[in-house]
């Protein structure tokens, strides 16, 4: 699994396996159902307000599929190799999903698979899958590719455009929003902060060799993020300044905030196997 799993209303798990196949788990997990794509594993995955999951093969095709496991529809991008972003439902319920250029570039579908709108993005050059998450704001969406961090409105209007230096694209990072509007992403092993017009708030760390993992932002605002400097969890206010920190000995991933705020779900690796802590 590249990706974390999809959750629907019923605590049903969806997830992809490494064959890209979409896979239906029941809140006791036993498999209620396996959804063949025969394709690239690495676009995400999500679940609709109607209970439907989504998720894209390597051709690229956009799959809807029913909470049993039958197929609702399809969508065929025109002159395009791979998703970047999504497919992600927005919280207008609509879809949206990036492609590489050339090609279709930004687009939105409805719940029935219609094409809303499309822009052209050749600023997003890299060719293949690469599996990144839209984030959604309140009324505006992010995405980060080979170096150009953008903001688009749900119209498919550009909100604003911000070019970034990124260490490489394989690994653009991954934009995280919070409840305000404000938006952070990795600069260089650095955290950048900028407001829903798409100005520099302020920048966390110092360069130094490191790297950030992908942040999380709490209900109350509060960002978390992992630096490699001898494994530290940061946690910081939204003015960006340090609240505390946390090193383990052994490597954590990303973490991931709790709705209520109250908990950090976090992956990580040990010596003898993988572990999770809480």
């Amino acid at each position: 699994m590249l990706h974390r799993p999809a959750l629907g209303a019923d605590g049903t798990l969806y997830a992809k396996s490494s064959a890209g196949d979409l896979i239906a788990l029941t809140p006791t997990g036993e498999m209620a159902w396996h959804y063949p794509l025969g394709g690239d594993w690495k676009p995400t995955l999500d679940v609709g307000p109607d209970g439907s999951i989504y998720t894209a093969d390597g051709w690229p095709t956009i799959h809807a599929v029913n909470p049993d496991g039958t197929p609702k529809w399809t969508f065929q991008a025109p002159l395009t190799n791979g998703l970047l972003s999504g497919p992600n439902v927005g919280p207008d319920g609509n879809l949206y999903a990036v492609a590489h250029a050339p090609g279709i570039g930004v687009y939105s579908l409805d719940p029935a698979g219609n094409l809303r709108w499309s822009r052209p993005a050749p600023q997003y050059s890299p060719i293949g899958q690469k599996g990144q998450e839209i984030v959604f704001g309140e009324d505006m969406f992010f995405v980060c590719h080979n170096g150009s961090f953008d903001a688009y409105d749900f119209d498919g209007d550009l909100v604003f455009h911000d070019i970034t230096v990124t260490q490489y694209d394989d690994s653009s990072p991954q934009p995280a929003v919070g409840p305000g509007g404000d938006s952070y992403l990795e600069y260089w092993g650095r955290l950048m902060s900028f407001s829903p017009s798409g100005q520099l708030n302020w920048i966390a760390f110092d360069v130094g060799g490191s790297y950030l993992r992908d942040p999380d932002v709490g209900p109350d605002g509060s960002i978390y993020v992992l630096r490699n400097v001898f494994n530290t969890l940061w946690a910081l206010d939204p003015d960006g300044s340090a609240r505390w920190s946390y090193s383990h000995p052994d490597p954590l991933m990303d973490p991931v905030v709790s709705p209520d705020g109250e908990r950090l779900v976090i992956g990580g690796s040990k010596s003898d196997g993988h572990g999770l802590w809480l």
